[in-house]
């Protein structure tokens, strides 16, 4: 999947924040309202209304497009891998919904 092609409104939801198991702890998880049923049957359990925050949503997938080290995981999610990472920098990632995944 080309990465470039990909828009807001098909991505389910974004974590931004520190290095680490990213269960939300050292980061932030923002939901597209748009796909807020699927979010929440991935979670596990219903998302607060102050997580659905389109505009995070579209700000961390601009920044994964700009990223040259950005590539799309067969799992359905967009990513900078953990082997071209620098130490402590920042992880993004965009989850795609699942009417778009491939």
């Amino acid at each position: 999947m080309d990465i470039q092609t990909i828009t807001p409104a098909e991505v389910m939801q974004v974590y931004s924040g520190k290095p680490g198991c990213m269960c939300g702890c050292k980061g932030k998880y923002s939901v597209n309202p748009a796909h807020r049923a699927a979010a929440d049957k991935d979670r596990g359990y219903p998302h607060d209304d102050e997580d659905m925050k389109p505009g995070q949503v579209t700000r961390v997938l601009r920044l994964l497009q700009a990223d040259p080290r950005a590539a799309y995981d067969a799992d359905g999610y967009v990513h900078v891998p953990n082997a071209v990472r620098n130490p402590g920098e920042r992880v993004l990632v965009a989850y795609l919904a699942p009417s778009v995944r491939s």
